[in-house]
């Protein structure tokens, strides 16, 4: 049996769906024999009192969340999700290295550094990667800091942009999908999979559908396990295998050939109640029984 923490931010206001998702991680954790609380980050100090802490709020590094996470593994916790995993996932570039270093497939992608961006050659780059061309900075989450240039003068502009946030910039090919697949990934073992329905006229998941002026979030739609293609399914695995044995939420693309590729891992991501998992499902408990279990730990 193991007292588990969920670390959440109640000066934040989360969402109604983020409480409930904890509150249902609380009642299930009984089934497994454990018992959960929910907990604020201002007092991670009793995490001393817990075996497992699983961190439900925004993980920045640069935040309470990390040194909440650096906290419980000092103390020898189970910690989702763990230090390692968070400065990893923060870094796009350094993911995409690491996919690249492993051979796990993603969109064709240059890394433009600082000198490269002083002597940025627009037709090479269109002519390597296609038009338009999609531009991201590191750092990036939700679609935020993730955009497209059609012609030098757009990619001129955002480069100049970016920079500001970091030395450097990811160019990849645009690959174009109604949706985006989702793959939920726990310990090294799919917990969860989804398709993220993007908005009509838009391209990302976070994005103003055709006609509109505000943007909207995709819609998701749960996919039983045994149906995820298996190309997908062994891309998400593989990804994660090479980033860590935390909780990370695979977004793929799948083209019309049927290849794969990656194009983010993300870190401690969301699990919503109607969203990425029905309500009540009885995977919230599971969830909480494989990081008291299997859970990265110092």
């Amino acid at each position: 049996m193991a007292r588990i923490a969920i670390v959440s931010d109640e000066s934040s206001r989360a969402r109604a769906v983020e409480l409930e998702a904890m509150q249902t991680y609380v009642a299930q954790a009984p089934t497994h024999g454990h018992t959960a609380e929910i907990i604020d980050v201002h007092d991670m100090a009793r995490l001393a009192e817990f075996d497992a802490c699983f961190l439900r709020l925004d993980t920045n590094v640069l935040g309470l969340s990390f040194a909440a996470s650096r906290f419980a593994w000092k103390l020898g916790l189970r910690v989702v999700d763990d230090p390692r995993s968070m400065v990893t996932c923060m870094n796009k570039a350094h993911v995409q290295q690491l996919l690249e270093h492993h051979a796990i497939p993603t969109p064709d992608t240059v890394l433009l550094t600082k000198e490269g961006r002083e002597t940025l050659d627009a037709e090479a780059l269109f002519a390597e990667l296609g038009t338009p061309i999609v531009v991201k900075a590191p750092s990036g989450a939700f679609s935020s800091a993730v955009e497209k240039a059609a012609d030098a003068k757009q990619l001129e502009t955002l480069v100049r942009r970016f920079s500001i946030q970091s030395d450097v910039i990811l160019l990849q090919r645009y690959t174009p999908s109604a949706f985006d697949w989702r793959v939920g990934v726990l310990c090294g073992a799919p917990l969860y999979a989804a398709r993220y329905h993007i908005p009509k006229g838009g391209w990302r998941i976070h994005d103003t559908p055709e006609g509109q002026t505000k943007k909207e979030w995709a819609k998701i739609e749960p996919v039983p396990l045994g149906n995820v293609p298996y190309a997908v399914m062994k891309a998400a695995l593989d990804a994660c295998a090479v980033i860590g044995g935390g909780l990370y939420g695979v977004d793929l693309k799948q083209r019309e050939d049927g290849s794969v590729v990656v194009i983010e891992v993300n870190d401690n991501p969301n699990i919503d109640p109607g969203g990425e998992l029905p309500k009540g499902s009885p995977v919230f408990g599971q969830i909480l029984d494989r990081i008291a279990r299997e859970g990265p730990k110092a």
